[in-house]
Parts: C-alpha cells; sequence; structure tokens
C-alpha cells in the first residue's frame, strides 16, 4: 500500500510539471521576417483559485493518516473550485486572451521592425477564423494563414494558465500568469522559436486581504492580471533578442504603487473587507446563482475547459 502511494505522489507530480521545449531565436532568421501573424485564441480558459495555502500545516501535522488527508485534499479542492467559480464570474467580461495578445502587439510593434498582423475577432473570413482557432494545425494549414493575412511568419500565443493564490499566514496574495508562445516559418514548417513565460505578482503592501480582490468587480484582480500581461509580452520581446522601452522592473514598480494605492483607498472605503459594492454575494456554493453556461457580452463561455 506504501508503495502504491510513493508511485501515485510521483505521478502526481510528474503531469503537474509539463514543460515545452525552449527553441531559441536566432538573429540571422530575422532579416528574412518583415509581416507576423498574431494569432491566439477567441477564447479563455477560467482563471483558477488557491486559497487554502494553511491546509499545508494541517498536512503535517497529521502525519501518516491517509483518511483524514484524502478528506481534506477533497475540502481544499471544493473551496478552490467554489473561490475559482465566483472569481470567474466576477470578471466574465475579462478576456485574458485578447489582453495579452495586444500586450505582445503592440510591444512587438514598437520594439522590433516586424509588423504585426492581428486578424479581427469580427472578421467575415470564417475560414481563416477557423484555422486560426484550430489546434494543432498542420503545415498546410499554416500556409493558408499566412497567405490569407499577408504574412511570412506567424506567431502563435496562448495562455497556459492564469490564477489567484492565497497561500494564508505564509505571505501575501498573488496572481500568477503563464504565457507561450511559438513563431513559426509556414513556408518550411520551420519553428523558429518557442518559450514558456510565467509572471508572479508576489510585490504587495504588507498585510493585503485576500477579500480586498472581491470588491469593486474585481478591480484588484483585473489590475494585476493586466500588469502581469505587460510583463510576460514585454519579457517575450526581450526573448527575442530585442531591447525593450520600459524596463520590466519600472513596470513591477508601478504596478506595486499602483496597487497599494488601490488597497489603501479599500481599507478607507471598506473596513470590513468583502462588503462592498461589486461584491455581490456570499462566498461558497450557495450564492445567488448558477454558473452554468452563461454566455458573455464577449461570446465566450465563461465555463469554458482549461487546456
Amino acid at each position: 500500500m506504501r508503495n502504491v502511494l510513493i508511485m501515485f505522489s510521483i505521478l502526481i507530480i510528474i503531469s503537474g510539471c509539463a514543460t515545452v521545449e525552449v527553441i531559441t531565436f536566432q538573429a540571422e532568421e530575422a532579416k528574412h521576417i518583415d509581416k507576423v501573424s498574431i494569432l491566439g485564441p477567441e477564447q479563455s480558459s477560467p482563471l483558477t483559485a488557491s486559497i487554502t495555502g494553511d491546509a499545508n500545516m494541517f498536512y503535517i501535522l497529521m502525519g501518516p493518516t491517509i483518511i483524514p488527508q484524502i478528506m481534506m485534499g477533497f475540502a481544499t479542492r471544493q473551496a478552490n473550485n467554489e473561490e475559482a467559480d465566483y472569481l470567474n464570474d466576477l470578471i466574465f467580461d475579462f478576456n485574458i486572451e485578447e489582453i495579452f495578445r495586444d500586450k505582445f502587439r503592440h510591444e512587438l510593434e514598437v520594439n522590433t521592425f516586424f509588423k504585426p498582423v492581428v486578424e479581427s475577432r469580427d472578421s467575415d473570413n470564417h475560414e481563416l477564423m477557423d484555422l486560426i482557432n484550430k489546434f494543432p494545425k498542420s503545415h498546410e494549414d499554416y500556409i493558408k494563414i499566412a497567405d490569407a493575412m499577408g504574412t511570412d511568419t506567424i506567431i502563435e500565443l496562448s495562455v497556459y494558465s492564469y490564477s489567484l493564490k492565497d497561500p494564508g499566514i505564509w505571505w501575501d496574495p498573488n496572481v500568477i500568469l503563464t504565457v507561450d508562445a511559438r513563431m513559426t516559418r509556414p513556408k518550411d514548417n520551420k519553428i523558429l522559436w518557442q518559450n514558456r513565460m510565467t509572471e508572479n505578482t508576489k510585490r504587495k503592501p504588507m498585510g493585503l486581504d485576500y477579500m480586498y480582490y472581491r470588491e469593486n468587480n474585481g478591480e484588484l484582480l483585473r489590475l494585476e492580471l493586466e500588469a502581469a500581461a505587460e510583463i510576460v509580452a514585454k519579457a517575450l520581446v526581450l526573448d527575442l533578442g530585442f531591447k525593450i522601452k520600459g524596463g520590466i522592473n519600472d513596470i513591477r514598480e508601478i504596478v506595486t504603487e499602483k496597487v497599494i494605492e488601490t488597497v489603501e483607498e479599500y481599507r478607507v472605503l471598506y473596513p470590513y473587507p468583502g462588503t462592498g459594492p461589486g461584491y455581490g454575494h456570499s462566498r461558497g456554493t450557495g450564492y445567488g446563482h448558477s454558473r452554468g453556461n452563461r454566455t458573455t457580452p464577449q461570446g465566450f463561455s465563461i465555463n469554458a475547459g482549461i487546456r
């Protein structure tokens, strides 16, 4: 039984540590690049939440008591899922894929000599939109996309995951954003560049109350996610070998100051976190309406599956 549990734990760890092969962009390839298609999923996957950091201490105190640990594991998962449901309802109109794609396009435009091309989501070219949203894509798909968009190179962006983590007494809450990027040359189907980048917003005012993320329709959460998207976009352009205008650390300092300013305002307006306007309903399963398959004004379902 002990050996089975050990093997099971190893499998969980391995499955949770998926990586991508890093392919470094070679400077000599840049001279063959002019117009670049920027592609990405139309729909955002749901944000995930981890609000049970303190539970780790109880796991340790329990020792090798398997059944209670399993039961606590189920309770922890349920609490995280319920909080994620709540937060996704709160920011249902926040399309992280679209926001990140726009941030990256801007950074590529102002910091490189590449000419980024983004197809409008309102395009009448349904065949092209179907190819853009297709995954994985074939060599023929890449050629058709490049011909339709008038480009010679394709960059695909995808938000691998984004989450809000509250480790409890250990440290203050933070937002984590992880993005995948790949550059392909359609002519010979060669992958010119590939990487995965993560931004973790751990810079916080001391004593930030997690519940402030629920105030004003998730204003703080939106602020930090958008800032993380901008930082990752800049980091990817740096990874391509270009210099950027406005350092990453400068952006981090600006965001930190904005977070501190926002939290100080909240402490005055909402001395009891989680009670202000936009908070809406109580934490947990009975919070007033079913999340269901409701479609947002942007047209994407807020219960889309996590990739």
